[in-house]
């Protein structure tokens, strides 16, 4: 059903992008001490608050990781100070930057020891990363949340082959109702079966203002599930690793 057609490549100093773009950077969420200490040394007070209520501390460690990396990327296509920058949230939760004349729209998502970030301009975008793994309620989240199509695809596959699809599936439901803005209970509604993603895929959902809308399957890492979802038709894909 996919492909690892999409080499992660080392980014450019200074990242250009365009309308008709999308960048998704993967981030290691295994990092050194003196890189932890780097990247939190340029979060707001409010998410050093937030890293210290974490009960583990390794899910601290990712929160700084992750959110420190989200500050140095986002400077370099603002050309701005990482620490400078201010954010809030929307009612549904999702970050957005208080100062963005350029509208860089953006999304996180994170599993297991990697983070993605997908970037754009103008358009929204929603990105989402699964780590394969035993014990999830695979057949339970299936009769929830994917559509009767997708139901009946899984169920006519081999044990095996349906465990690794559904990751695939999964994260392609969660990339495009992240991009949406909506909630999980809406990805019953649309479904997300083509097989040529390779070159972006383009979908309709139902009730959206847009209803052209292009999806891109991932593979972050080996065990790793990832898609990525942008507003529009006509779009180009690139993959950053962040060292």
């Amino acid at each position: 059903m996919y492909e690892d057609y999409k080499p992660w490549d080392s980014p450019p100093p200074f990242p250009q992008l365009s309308r008709d773009e999308v960048h998704v950077w993967r981030v290691s969420l295994d990092q050194p001490r003196v890189k932890l200490s780097a990247l939190e040394k340029i979060l707001s007070k409010d998410e050093i608050k937030r890293s210290q209520q974490f009960y583990f501390e390794q899910d601290r460690m990712r929160y700084i990781i992750s959110r420190g990396s989200l500050r140095k990327i986002l400077g370099l296509y603002l050309d701005r100070a990482s620490e400078s920058l201010q954010f809030h949230t929307d009612r549904q939760g999702k970050p957005f930057l208080t100062d963005n004349r350029q509208s860089i729209q953006f999304n996180v998502s994170h599993s297991g020891d990697v983070t993605l970030i997908a970037i754009s301009m103008h358009r929204r975008v929603g990105v989402d990363i699964e780590r394969a793994r035993e014990g999830i309620r695979m057949d339970e989240i299936t009769e929830i949340f994917f559509s009767i199509p997708e139901k009946k695809y899984l169920q006519a596959l081999p044990k095996k082959e349906r465990f690794r699809l559904f990751f695939t599936i999964w994260t392609r439901k969660e990339a495009v109702i992240k991009a949406l803005g909506g909630n999980i209970a809406g990805l019953k509604d649309f479904a997300v079966l083509n097989d040529t993603v390779n070159e972006g895929m383009l979908i309709d959902v139902p009730d959206t203002e847009n209803s052209a809308w292009i999806l891109w399957d991932l593979k972050p890492s080996p065990g790793y599930s990832g898609a990525v979802c942008l507003e529009g038709r006509k779009c180009k894909l690139s993959c950053w690793h962040m060292a």
